[in-house]
């Protein structure tokens, strides 16, 4: 039986005519706690925290591996509606995204399918703008430096906060707000979702450590996630710092051999950059190679398991 407070706008606190919002866009910190005040566990699991794309990278992942499920029904028991999924300013709560999980698991066999979906992020029909805006980022590094303002526009349940420890390692917090009850599952979507950025660049997973959560007895969700050096990658950081030294090298000496410079060393220098860049061009069309074989291999396997999902769940309904 779905709660009451369905009757109810989703973008409505319970029993409030209106919420204020703040700078973000978001309810006013008083809303959702912040130590302010204490909400009643049934109003909080009912306060919009979780905005449309969630769900509707999730209904987009249905679309494309698991086509035998009504979707529509599957919003009916998570009290949601299609138009409100399609709504980008929209947003669900918490009572919302756990029924809408509960039943995706029951339809789909899949334990896993918040991290599956999160994962499914860096495919090119999932989040749309913000696939592009870590596209648009020179490696995974920029790009999950931006996570933090990436996730405010997804969630306001907790805050993101970034930081490198290395160029192929960064430390992200997840700290919740005041009141906010997530499950589990959330964290496994966070993950999947880590692993996009990467995926994004490379199609290589990354390594995710998890060394504090809150499903744990932890103060705040921390991930350590760190992720291989290609060879074509190498090569162009190697090129770039030659680049640079080659140029100091050459203006300098401008200053006292204008032949050596203009003759020997500008042409030296373009020559170095070409063949390295060849050379990371190369590589890297073989690693694309290699990747889109593995996930040819990996096609197959999902085919035979969704065929797996679907006689299972025939056999549910029957059951």
């Amino acid at each position: 039986m779905l709660s009451p407070f369905f009757h109810r706008s989703a973008n409505s606190l319970p029993g409030d005519k209106k919420v204020a919002m703040d700078d973000h866009g978001g309810p006013e910190a008083a809303a959702i706690g912040f130590g302010r005040r204490k909400l009643d566990p049934q109003m909080m699991a009912n306060v919009p925290l979780y905005n449309s794309r969630i769900v509707d990278n999730y209904v987009k992942l249905i679309k494309k591996r698991y086509n035998h499920i009504d979707i529509n029904a599957l919003l009916k028991f998570a009290g949601m509606t299609s138009y409100e999924v399609a709504d980008q300013g929209h947003w669900f709560s918490q009572y919302q995204i756990n029924r809408f999980h509960e039943k995706l698991s029951q339809l789909t066999g899949n334990e896993s399918i918040a991290r599956e979906a999160g994962r499914f992020s860096a495919s090119p029909e999932s989040l749309g703008i913000y696939r592009q805006a870590v596209m648009a980022m020179v490696d995974p590094t920029r790009a999950y430096a931006l996570i933090g303002k990436m996730a405010s526009k997804m969630t306001r349940s907790s805050v993101f906060t970034s930081r490198a420890l290395s160029h192929n390692k960064v430390e992200i917090e997840v700290n919740f707000r005041d009141n906010v009850q997530e499950r589990p599952f959330q964290c496994e979507n966070r993950i999947g979702f880590f692993e996009s950025v990467t995926l994004a660049f490379s199609n290589r997973l990354p390594i995710i450590e998890h060394p504090e959560c809150v499903f744990k007895g932890g103060n705040c969700c921390r991930y350590l996630i760190s992720w291989e050096k290609t060879a074509s990658g190498i090569i162009k950081r190697v090129r770039s710092v030659l680049l640079l030294v080659l140029s100091v090298i050459t203006l300098a000496t401008l200053f006292y051999d204008e032949y050596l410079a203009v003759k020997i060393m500008l042409p030296f220098t373009a020559i170095v950059t070409f063949l390295l860049s060849y050379c990371a061009a190369s590589i890297e069309n073989r690693e694309l190679i290699s990747t889109l074989s593995n996930l040819r291999n990996s096609t197959e396997s999902l085919v035979d398991q969704i065929n797996i999902n679907y006689n299972n769940s025939l056999l549910t309904n029957e059951i």
